[in-house]
């Protein structure tokens, strides 16, 4: 009998609830399994967390906002971007340009995200991304320059995002 079986409360072990989550289509978010894309989130967060350091000026119109910092939830409040939501999701930093370039960067799992005077380009992957023949500028759908970035910082960023070594992305002629 239960009774026998158990003298106090002492010798009960609760097993904890097993919940069946059914593998199907739902679950599976661009191909890949959350589990994955959460693993390449947390890298590239690593990554940007350890260039951040120097890459916008200090007192600038360029600002850098990690995904953990409220300026971030700002910025996708006042953006009117188709998408925002999916886009928000991938992003995990933000070069935010208030000058009058108004060109922002965002930083995603998948690439880079150049946002021209609220038009979204489509995501360059670190990869592809080149730097200009004059060392100025790095080469997304087009130029971006910012006398407040550091584009070396930024290079260096982008380098480790891809893999690639940083100087083989500055041998890299465009056309």
């Amino acid at each position: 009998t239960p009774d026998v079986l158990y003298q106090t409360a002492n010798d009960i072990v609760e097993e904890p609830a097993i919940t069946k989550q059914f593998l199907s289509i739902d679950i599976i978010e661009n191909g890949e399994l959350p589990s994955v894309a959460n693993n390449r989130y947390d890298k590239v967060k690593e990554l940007v967390e350890k260039h951040r350091e120097g890459l916008c000026e200090k007192d600038s119109a360029v600002k850098l906002y990690m995904s953990t910092q409220e300026e971030f939830d700002r910025y996708f409040i006042k953006t009117s971007i188709p998408n925002k939501r999916e886009i928000r999701r991938k992003t995990v930093a933000v070069i935010d340009d208030t000058a009058k370039s108004n060109s922002d960067l965002l930083i995603t799992t998948e690439g880079i995200v150049q946002i021209v005077k609220g038009r979204v380009k489509e995501t360059v992957p670190y990869e592809a991304i080149t730097l200009a023949a004059d060392k100025s500028a790095i080469i997304l759908h087009q130029p971006y320059a910012s006398k407040d970035v550091n584009i070396d910082r930024l290079v260096e960023l982008i380098s480790a995002l891809s893999g690639t070594d940083i100087i083989e992305i500055r041998d890299k002629k465009t056309t």
